[in-house]
């Protein structure tokens, strides 16, 4: 027996017993798996939607397993190269090169992934920085400056203990953010409002969200080079590198929970059936197939510049449209937007109109995209498109089935009218916007403004924020319809209702 193997070891003595130390595995382990999942998160939310914890979850019970695999071959074949050399001993040298190649793509996506979620994340110090014009040059800079870091070595050997830190600072700062989110914003039932298995999300969206989230399998082959720089004892081996790999999914599907908006619905305006309440036989009819933003980005991609894009809803759909397909923007020539308030307050709080208030970001994202918006905010219906009880007594003196019906099915909105908006009868923010659409005439005064939407806030939440005065300095991206003809919308309302 060597002199090494006789001598007892102490309790204080390194696991480590030469290259990489403990410290240094931990960083290796930890940062080169969790910066991927990292980046990936808003990926993967904006598919798994409120199945993105339980995505997180499942590559992490993935990642034990491939862990435990490269540690077991990491101690027999100590040689650089991971998969690659695993595959060229259990296998060949065609399955190695398949392997090694297979690892590179990862590595390339993962970076790709990373050096283009920059610039979003600077977006606090300076609003430019994520736009498009931006996204290029940030992006090649962090591909540059990482590859700087690298070859001047600056987190080489050395420097375990100060990356250590920061590595427990990062677990701390993350561990917080958990702990602040679930008890600030957490709303359990949101994880599973907008779930209806096959349908939202639909099985592709859980495979790709799925994929993007085990992207952080380059990470654990990052790690696996380090297998001729260490020696350790199996059972510790095992027990770091375990812990790193599992540690960072656990994490990342407590975050991706508290950051999904919850979602609030409307049905003290409209009724439970969003219809009034009247009792319509609203039964037996089933969405057509297909994902809606998968819809929207084929349609406009086919016919650009074609289609006028009216939306009178949340913008939630629009704004995944222009996550996916940054060209989708430039297809769009013209949005008509049912939401927000140009002159007047809000219809949720003080300051904001449902629409907008109800997803905040995705709203923020479809102002920021240069598509050209028209605005109609719910002030130019509350003003032009209100009906008591001689209005609403007149269109249904139109004697039509569709008179009767546009009448009959406000009955739940006239009673919240009468209560929340101190309206003598209802208005119709979304027949007036369709108007609008079809009829540019019928908008009588548009100003052209710079509109921003606050994300953030207890009362701000949803504002669009019109710049009236010009007083940000930024450049206009919406038209705010102000003031509109009454009398042309009720020639055009009256046409439909009675054709």
């Amino acid at each position: 027996m060597s002199e090494r193997e006789q001598r007892p070891q102490s309790r204080l003595e390194p696991l480590l017993h030469r290259g990489v130390g403990v410290p240094g595995l931990f960083v290796a382990v930890y940062s080169a798996v969790g910066f991927s999942i990292y980046f990936a998160l808003g990926v993967v939310a904006d598919r798994g939607l409120g199945l993105t914890p339980l995505i997180f979850l499942a590559a992490g019970l993935m990642f034990v397993l491939t862990t435990l695999s490269y540690v077991e071959g990491g101690a027999m074949i100590r040689e650089r190269g991971g998969s690659s050399s695993f595959a060229r001993h259990a296998f060949n040298e065609l399955i190695a090169f398949i392997a090694g190649w297979a690892i590179l793509i990862d590595y390339l996506i993962v970076a790709a992934l990373a050096a283009i979620s920059v610039p979003h994340y600077l977006k606090p110090i300076s609003s430019d920085l994520s736009t498009s014009d931006w996204q290029i040059p940030v992006a090649a800079g962090v591909i540059i400056a990482a590859c700087a870091l690298n070859v001047l070595n600056v987190t080489g050997r050395g420097r375990e203990r100060s990356l250590s830190v920061l590595a427990l600072a990062d677990i701390a700062l993350q561990v917080a953010v958990i702990a602040v989110g679930a008890l600030a914003v957490l709303h359990p039932e949101r994880l599973t409002d907008q779930v209806h298995l096959f349908t939202n999300p639909n099985v592709k969206d859980v495979i790709y969200a799925s994929v993007i989230a085990m992207l952080a399998y380059a990470g654990i082959e990052a790690a696996a080079d380090l297998a001729p720089d260490i020696e350790v004892r199996p059972r510790d081996l095992k027990r770091i590198v375990s812990l790193g790999a599992f540690a960072v999914p656990v994490v990342y599907a407590g975050m991706a929970a508290p950051l999904l908006r919850k979602l609030e619905t409307a049905e003290a305006v409209h009724g439970q059936d969003g219809m009034g309440d009247v009792g319509l036989p609203l039964t037996g009819r089933e969405p057509t197939p297909g994902d809606a933003v998968d819809q929207l980005i084929e349609r406009f991609a086919r016919e650009p510049g074609e289609m006028t894009l009216v939306t009178l809803g949340p913008l939630t759909n629009i704004a995944m449209a222009i996550l996916r397909d940054p060209a989708f923007a430039s297809h769009v020539p013209a949005c008509v937007v049912m939401g927000g308030t140009g002159i007047l307050p809000g219809n949720v709080t003080p300051l904001a109109e449902y629409n907008i208030w109800v997803d905040p970001e995705a709203a923020d994202i479809v102002f920021r995209s240069g598509i050209p918006i028209t605005m109609v905010g719910w002030d130019v219906s509350r003003r032009f498109a209100t009906f008591g009880p001689a209005e609403s007594a007149r269109l249904e003196a139109v004697d039509t089935d569709l008179a009767r019906f546009c009448v009959t099915i406000q009955r739940a909105l006239t009673e919240y009218c009468l209560t929340q908006t101190k309206l003598d009868g209802f208005d119709l923010p979304d027949p007036i916007t369709m108007a609008v659409a079809i009829d540019r005439g019928v908008a009588t005064r548009v100003d052209r403004r710079f509109v921003a939407v606050e994300t953030g806030g207890t009362w701000g939440r949803g504002q669009t924020v019109v710049d009236e005065l010009e007083v940000t300095g930024e450049a206009a991206n919406t038209d705010v319809v102000v003031e509109a003809s009454r009398e042309r919308f009720l020639e055009i309302l009256y046409a439909a209702c009675g054709a």
